[in-house]
């Protein structure tokens, strides 16, 4: 029974993967800040995707979002795993992968701005994932 239960879970995982190789990268841009109340710049900062991406959902995750949300996921079999992490900056950049494999959609850090055309880019292109890099960081 015990392995039964072991390969139902991986059965499922491998479900999941396949569905999301399958789906395209949905209207939803996800931002995290330690919680909804914004510094004015960064608020700047997240007003200005919102300008650019009218049409698109805005999660804004904050840290109790982050606990929440490894949490619910798969029963919260992957808590202990996000509680491992100590540091804040911690949780948050691994839930960040989270957001992406549950939800999909677009992460960008508070303190960017978007670049002209970035929705239609991303939503034209066909592309089930897109990698950007800072052009100031090399």
């Amino acid at each position: 029974a015990k392995h039964m239960a072991r390969h139902k879970r991986c059965c499922d995982a491998c479900e999941e993967l396949t569905a999301a190789r399958e789906r395209r990268i949905p209207a939803l841009l996800h931002q995290s800040w330690t919680v909804k109340t914004l510094p004015l710049l960064l608020g700047r900062c997240a007003s200005s995707w919102k300008q650019r991406l009218p049409e698109w959902r805005h999660q804004l995750w904050t840290d109790a979002d982050n606990h929440n949300l490894w949490a619910s996921y798969r029963g919260g079999a992957f808590l202990s795993l996000y509680e491992r992490y100590k540091k804040p900056i911690e949780r948050a950049d691994v839930s960040r992968l989270l957001y992406m494999f549950v939800h999909g959609g677009l992460y960008t850090d508070l303190d960017t701005l978007p670049c002209d055309g970035v929705g239609a880019a991303i939503s034209t292109s066909g592309a089930k994932l897109v990698l950007v890099r800072d052009p100031w960081r090399g």
